[in-house]
């Protein structure tokens, strides 16, 4: 179990000499842009970002309450416009991992009625909470494993917040 590294050795270490000349462009592009920016006062980068705001649409208020929810509140929101996990991962540009991981959360905090319709279907649900009855643990590998790999983590995981 866990991860191992097999066949580490020098040709492993080596860097493509393509890679090895974009970064030293990205490195002097950096330094270039740097010693621009250092020509600026504090005033004109003060408008320039003011400029960047209004361009993007949000005022700094607007920004500092949007990064003061909680990232599972927010998805919280979606779920209770009756969203697909699908649906919520395009609105929120995040993995199916993550969207569970916020279900959970919400489970722990007793939140679990406004996420029932993701509920798996019934025969389905039953076979992995029977797989996960016999073994005793939550955990997620060796249910996977006793399986088959018929349902994949994900699908696993989000059986498990109906238990």
């Amino acid at each position: 179990e866990g991860l191992t590294l097999r066949g580490l050795n020098a040709t492993a270490l080596q860097v493509h000499p393509y890679v090895r000349m974009r970064d030293s462009e990205l490195q002097a592009e950096s330094v270039r842009w740097d010693n621009v920016f250092m020509q600026f006062s504090a005033a004109r980068i003060s408008q320039m970002q003011g400029d960047f705001i209004d361009k993007v649409g949000r005022t700094d208020a607007e920004a500092t309450i949007a990064s003061s929810i909680p990232t599972h509140l927010k998805t919280r929101t979606l779920l209770e416009e009756g969203k697909s996990i699908p649906e919520i991962m395009e609105a929120r540009g995040m993995t199916k991992w993550t969207i569970i991981t916020h279900l959970e959360k919400l489970k722990k905090i007793g939140d679990t009625d406004i996420f029932v319709h993701l509920k798996p279907e019934k025969t389905q649900l039953a076979e992995m909470a029977k797989a996960f009855k016999n073994s005793k643990e939550l955990t997620l590998a060796p249910i996977h494993r006793t399986l088959k790999g018929k349902y994949t983590y994900e699908a696993l995981r989000l059986a498990r917040l109906f238990l």
